[in-house]
């Protein structure tokens, strides 16, 4: 078939805000981006040592946080890093699943960030 890797972009409002927040939350850093003309980005590429992890593009219309689609998973080094990216994206989010065990992992939770993005 040919496809050598599944590419992510999500689409928010506020999306020079979402790139900085996710960038702390995640150690991520800034790849390859173009701006629109108001300054926000048209696509933006969210980097982790060098390799791309997804993008962040413009939010061209409304949505409903409770109904979000798309949802990503992060694995951490340690339970502390895992509360302190809760701590940081449960802010102003909708906790769906408090930090707790569940089968695959001793330490996980479900937020839905302020940008509306599942995590």
């Amino acid at each position: 078939m040919g496809m050598r890797k599944f590419e992510v972009g999500i689409a928010v409002k506020n999306n020079v805000e979402a790139v900085e927040f996710y960038k702390k939350v995640f150690g991520l850093e800034l790849g390859w981006y173009e701006k629109c003309d108001d300054g926000t980005y048209f696509h933006a590429v969210m980097q982790k040592d060098g390799e791309d992890v997804f993008a962040v593009m413009n939010l061209l219309h409304d949505f409903d946080a409770e109904k979000q689609n798309i949802g990503f998973g992060a694995r951490f080094d340690s339970e502390a890093d895992v509360r302190e990216a809760f701590d940081l994206l449960s802010d102003g989010g909708i906790v769906k699943e408090p930090i707790g065990s569940v089968p695959w992992s001793t330490c996980c939770a479900t937020v839905i960030d302020k940008f509306g993005i599942g995590w």
